[in-house]
């Protein structure tokens, strides 16, 4: 969710296209990048999913402090990528 909220963000300043702007928004590329940002925005918002932001962020914290903290060991660096990938 992160990465949609920067998209978001992104796509607001592009759409409020400021007439200070360093960068021409007239080219075909900046027209290119526009549009994809705005299909990765789309997309990512229309994924609609069951959790917030803060349980995964909670839940991710948790895996990182025990497997990958102060105390790490080499079983816990192979096992936290697998708690990752197992969380929903």
């Amino acid at each position: 969710m992160v990465t949609s909220y920067c998209h978001i963000l992104f796509r607001i300043i592009l759409l409020t296209r400021h007439s200070g702007a360093r960068f021409q928004t007239d080219r075909p590329e900046f027209e290119e990048a526009e549009k994809a940002v705005m299909a990765e925005t789309d997309r990512l918002m229309g994924i609609q999913g069951k959790r917030s932001v803060d349980s995964l962020h909670k839940e991710l914290g948790h895996i990182m402090w025990e497997y990958v903290g102060m105390g790490r060991t080499k079983e816990g660096l192979e096992e936290g990528p697998k708690a990752i990938e197992g969380s929903s």
